[in-house]
């Protein structure tokens, strides 16, 4: 059963690169890892940013940070989603989301989120399993000031893979998650009204109960993609005249599983690491230390995303948006490297966005498209 998921994670997520030495590799590996990949284009565009985001994205907190829903104002909005997944490889596959966003005065807001994520069983391609994630979330943010909020989401998890190389029964994975998100923003104000704001926000994600695909109760559960999640984001907006403002913004963002470090044998057939048969909360804090290589290993396992961000508006009803990022993740750990880039338009209340991953090392992703569009409103 690890064999068969092992085969499943790599052909669909973590794309390890086929030219390194399998000595030298040591990926973390989960159940159900489609639940840390964004659907969102405005977050793909920059390198997948979203623990932070900017003044008018509210979107990146239906998915990573629900603190970023919340920030003393009262809004609506919703947004659609679509990617196709894999297309240069696997034709039908797909991620979408619909969500929706609702402040109830500008302290509180409520949201909720449906996502589905599709892979079509086809024997002529590479695709010798059938596989279906549905995952709804309900999230609730509140701000403390003009400057602070908080959030917290559930999430139910429906997760189903049918694979025709086993006859081993699978189960279909029913399970829930939460998240919890941190967010501080703030403006440094500049000659000729110029600003320099900055944002600060602190997410973990995904945390909840082990899973099995194996319906045998003596194999070992896998753990969920639990991460934790750092950023920050600085924006110079430089006013061209009453009517048109030009926005520059930088963000890194840094992730880490929060799951333990899979035990290897080394050359001599000693088995190096820790026991990871443990229960989710305890894993959290043993994902710190527990690499069989120490401390250099622990930092390899640390995923860097980089971003910027270009905006142009005009008259506060028109805005353009050209947007560019890169993802790394060390090659021990999984070797995703990629560039991504994006752009926006906005009329009034309706905005559309895409982005574009380009083709770094050979990466199954490349060439992949996501398309958002969605409608954002400031109410009274």
């Amino acid at each position: 059963m690890k064999n068969i998921f092992l085969i499943i994670f790599v052909t669909t997520i973590h794309f390890i690169g086929f030219s390194q030495h399998i000595e030298d590799l040591n990926a973390i590996t989960t159940a159900i890892p489609v639940l840390n990949i964004t659907p969102n284009a405005t977050e793909r565009g920059m390198g997948e940013i979203g623990v932070v985001a900017t003044e008018s994205n509210y979107e990146a907190g239906l998915f990573q940070n629900p603190a970023l829903l919340s920030r003393n104002k009262k809004t609506f909005g919703v947004k659609v989603s679509y990617m196709p997944w894999l297309g240069n490889l696997i034709k039908g596959n797909s991620i979408s989301d619909f969500g929706v966003y609702y402040s109830i005065n500008k302290k509180n807001t409520i949201a909720s989120n449906l996502y589905y994520f599709k892979i079509p069983r086809d024997n002529n391609t590479y695709s010798l399993f059938l596989s279906r994630t549905f995952i709804g979330s309900i999230r609730y943010a509140h701000s403390f000031s003009e400057h602070f909020s908080i959030g917290i989401g559930v999430k139910y998890i429906q997760d189903t893979v049918n694979a025709i190389f086993t006859t081993m029964p699978m189960n279909k994975i029913r399970t829930y998650s939460g998240d919890f998100g941190l967010d501080y923003r703030n403006k440094i104000k500049l000659a000729n009204e110029n600003k320099l704001r900055y944002d600060i926000g602190l997410a973990i994600t995904n945390f909840g109960p082990r899973v099995s695909y194996s319906s045998n109760p003596l194999v070992q559960k896998d753990f969920i993609p639990t991460a934790l999640k750092i950023g920050t984001m600085w924006t110079y907006e430089k006013f061209l005249s009453k009517e048109r403002q030009l926005n520059y913004s930088i963000a890194y963002q840094a992730e880490k599983l929060l799951v333990p470090t899979p035990q290897y044998y080394d050359s001599n057939g000693v088995l190096l690491g820790v026991d990871t048969n443990v229960p989710a909360f305890d894993a959290i804090f043993l994902s710190f230390y527990d690499a069989p290589n120490g401390f250099d290993e622990e930092i390899h396992e640390i995923i860097h995303k980089f971003g910027g961000e270009v905006k142009y508006k005009m008259n506060n009803t028109i805005s353009y948006v050209l947007r560019a990022g890169y993802f790394y993740n060390h090659y021990t750990k999984g070797n995703r490297k990629f560039g991504t880039i994006g752009t926006g338009f906005k009329y009034k209340h309706y905005h559309i966005n895409f982005a574009y991953i380009i083709d770094t090392f050979n990466s199954p992703l490349a060439h992949t498209t996501n398309i958002n569009l969605g409608f954002h409103k400031i109410l009274n």
